[in-house]
């Protein structure tokens, strides 16, 4: 099976991505080896497999599929966080929270964080969900690129509630 993935996967083809991630569905655990390999299908699909994996995530409950296909998205390489952003636009509330969650995991690469504060004055539906974001990450990955912030002109406002409401980082 792990080899039909990989052969799937050198189509680079659309066509290959929905299959793959109805696998991710499945719960029984002989097939780990498998989940692995489609979730590193899926992440080298980059682009072609992005919209079909914002789509799965549409559930309204933390699902197998739904923590498989954030894996995914975490794994394209490069990250995608311009198009992941423009989906806190999303109508979907399901879709955005889980979005919010693959930021929430990536929050260890070292752009995540600067990123996501390079864009608390964006629109309301983006700068709500990028604070809601941070408010979630760890706090000694979120204080140095929102103190660093404080240096911008007219930020203040936005970063003073972020970094009260942070709890004190622990040694």
């Amino acid at each position: 099976t792990v080899y039909v993935i990989q052969v799937m996967v050198g189509f680079r083809s659309s066509l290959v991505v929905r299959p793959l991630i109805q696998l991710l569905g499945r719960s029984e655990a002989a097939l780990d080896k498998v989940y692995e390999q489609a979730i590193k299908g899926l992440s080298s699909l980059g682009n072609i497999a992005f919209n079909d994996l914002i789509d799965a995530l549409n559930s309204p409950q933390e699902t197998p599929t739904t923590q498989r296909v954030r894996l995914a998205l975490c794994g394209i390489s490069p990250f995608p966080y311009d198009k992941l952003l423009s989906k806190f636009k999303d109508s979907r509330g399901a879709v955005v929270r889980q979005v919010r969650q693959v930021f929430i995991e990536n929050q260890h690469a070292p752009q995540t964080t600067p990123f996501l504060v390079d864009h608390l004055l964006d629109d309301k539906d983006i700068s709500d969900n990028v604070k809601e974001t941070i408010k979630a990450m760890r706090p000694d990955i979120t204080m140095p690129p929102l103190v660093k912030a404080l240096s911008r002109s007219g930020w203040q406002d936005v970063l003073e509630p972020l970094l009260l409401g942070c709890p004190e980082p622990t040694t």
